[in-house]
């Protein structure tokens, strides 16, 4: 059973560390205090005065353009899933498109003639998105396949 002196001394360390470390240490000492509350092993919890520390919030790591032409060319295109996939990567760097919004689209959503696909992102809100012209190809291809696979009856 941890004693306040105990309490105390973790504390002490935890105060020295990074705001990360120091909020997850926190959290840990809430939960275990809790418990501890819950099981009738302490009377009060000395941890209902410690607020957490603001956690900075850190930007994405951006990819080099080298980057994004190994992912853009890594799916095998000669096979059906490679070529979605490929066409997928494409969709999602030209457009800037959250991964669940791509994959909630279906074809009627996408003008090809106006190079547009209309999104329904976050909060239901309905927007018009621009897609590439690279982007735009792939699509084209990749339903262009489509149908003549599914015709061929594959």
């Amino acid at each position: 059973m941890p004693t306040s002196r105990d309490f105390w001394h973790i504390w002490w360390v935890v105060k020295k560390a990074r705001a990360t470390s120091t909020s997850r240490a926190i959290s840990s000492l809430k939960r275990l205090f809790r418990y501890l509350l819950r099981q009738n092993r302490i009377t009060a919890d000395p941890t209902l005065q410690i607020a957490t520390p603001k956690l900075p919030r850190s930007l994405p790591k951006s990819l080099t353009e080298e980057d994004v032409e190994l992912l853009l060319n890594a799916p095998d295109v000669e096979t059906p899933l490679g070529m979605r996939d490929r066409t997928m990567l494409e969709v999602l760097y030209a457009s800037g498109l959250r991964v669940s919004e791509l994959v909630g689209l279906s074809v009627a959503q996408i003008s090809l003639d106006m190079g547009v696909t209309r999104v329904m992102g976050k909060g239901s809100k309905e927007r018009l998105v621009p897609l590439g012209e690279e982007a735009l190809d792939w699509v084209n291809a990749t339903l262009q396949k489509c149908v003549l696979s599914c015709l061929r009856g594959n």
